[in-house]
């Protein structure tokens, strides 16, 4: 199994601190690992395990949005709500007042 090394890179510093040294292709750079039957077989299992978790995790960031959406929804037609809570009891005063001014002709 070879395992490619990513890309390094440098800052223009080190590029001058190198100055004319020798250089190494690290593009092109692997480095031979030997693994046993035993050892490919649990990376496989530890890679499909990975997966499964990332995938729930997505499974549950999509419901926790979801829920975040719904959340945010109910927050404004409650807000909605209490206005409409308010105006009918400014409403249901002035409907008493109105009585109380027609009992008392």
């Amino acid at each position: 199994v070879s395992i490619p090394l990513p890309p390094r890179e440098t800052s223009k510093e080190e590029e001058r601190e190198v100055g004319s040294s020798p250089t190494i292709d690290v593009d092109n750079l692997e480095i031979e690992v030997s693994t046993s039957e035993d050892e490919t077989e649990s990376i496989v299992d530890l890679q499909d395990a990975y997966n499964e978790l990332y995938k729930e995790c997505l499974k549950q960031g999509n419901k926790l949005f979801s829920l975040s959406t719904r959340l945010k929804m109910s927050e404004n037609e409650k807000k909605a709500l209490h206005v409409v809570l308010i105006e009918s009891k400014a409403y249901i005063c002035g409907l008493e007042e109105e009585k109380k001014s027609l009992h008392d002709k």
